[in-house]
């Protein structure tokens, strides 16, 4: 295991660090944070990032996504309600491609689905939305929560979970809302994960 050191410095974040998202390649990191900022970082020599690109929402950041198919597009989820899609050349200026913004409270967690066109997006309004991420078209919810809804994540079969503080939580078909499965637990959950097999789902409470 290596440390990565990333500055303090005016290249760096000026608040916490919410969230770190490598892309698929290892090339580029994805640091988000509370001083509304996201960075994109070279990370070719871990022992020395470059940051290359600063992305600003309007409000604090508090996770993101790479895309698994166009390793160009970066998902980030904001405390102003939205979901940003941005383009992040290898070189050049990192272009906005759509923001989706239908949830009432801050987004917590976004998760590209297996065929890098639609995301999930989970906000403490308890929604978990389903979008067409490159046309940014609403395509429906997956089964909410009661309380606010904390995490998502997609297996590579397409299985969505969702997670909240209701203690529910849900695993669904992308695209196929009728027919989930749920758990529910005494307890707040923060988190999940799926096993690189798509196999066995991981929730922290």
């Amino acid at each position: 295991m290596r440390t990565i050191d990333l500055r303090s410095d005016p290249d760096g974040h000026a608040a916490p660090v919410t969230h770190v998202a490598f892309r698929a390649d290892g090339r580029r990191l994805a640091t988000c944070s509370y001083d509304g900022t996201v960075l994109v970082w070279d990370t070719d020599k871990p022992s020395s990032p470059l940051p290359l690109a600063r992305l600003r929402p309007r409000r604090l950041v508090n996770a993101s996504a790479w895309n698994p198919v166009e390793p160009e597009l970066l998902a980030t989820a904001s405390a102003d309600k939205t979901v940003a899609v941005w383009r992040v050349p290898e070189r050049g200026r990192p272009l906005l491609i759509n923001v989706l913004a239908r949830h009432t409270d801050d987004v917590n967690s976004v998760a590209w689905a297996p065929d890098g066109r639609h995301l999930v997006c989970v906000s403490e309004d308890g929604r978990a939305s389903m979008w067409d991420g490159i046309t940014g078209a609403l395509l429906g919810d997956l089964a909410g929560h009661t309380d606010h809804c904390m995490m998502v994540a997609v297996s590579r079969h397409g299985l969505v979970a969702t997670v909240g503080e209701d203690g529910l939580v849900s695993v669904s078909r992308f695209g196929r809302t009728a027919r989930s499965t749920s758990l529910h637990y005494s307890s707040s959950v923060e988190g999940c994960a799926w096993s690189h097999s798509g196999e066995t789902l991981a929730v922290a409470c």
